[in-house]
């Protein structure tokens, strides 16, 4: 994982939250524009992205050839398929965030965070 560049989205995103809205490709609200994680990333390498997660280069011409805002975040950031799926879904928190570049690994993150809300796990170790 790219923690240099995690860890300069998540500074920014901290630094402004209400540049964040992890709901949304983007959004524009009444203070400018919102981007989820991926989105901020991708406007971090010079492109913008659409509400639908469509890339655009700074001339605001849509860039097809790159992909979608998921996958090109995913490239920057050095994380698999499965990891960015994870991480950029809208149910993920800033404390989510946080979680992952403490450990540097997404999928870390991922199965810390399963453990910890997986009722039947805590069941398990109780009767062993």
């Amino acid at each position: 994982m790219n923690r240099e560049l995690f860890a300069k989205i998540l500074g920014r995103i901290k630094a402004d939250p209400k540049t964040w809205n992890q709901a949304a490709w983007s959004k524009v609200t009444e203070c400018g524009t919102a981007f989820c994680f991926a989105g901020h990333v991708v406007n971090d390498m010079g492109m913008g992205v659409s509400y639908d997660g469509d890339v655009f280069d700074s001339d605001g011409e849509e860039c097809d050839h790159v992909g979608h805002a998921s996958e090109i975040a995913a490239e920057a950031l050095d994380i698999g398929e499965d990891e960015a799926e994870w991480l950029f879904s809208h149910e993920r928190t800033i404390d989510d965030f946080e979680l992952v570049l403490e450990l540097g690994d997404v999928q870390a993150a991922a199965d810390e965070l399963v453990d910890e809300s997986d009722p039947d796990d805590e069941d398990e170790d109780e009767e062993e």
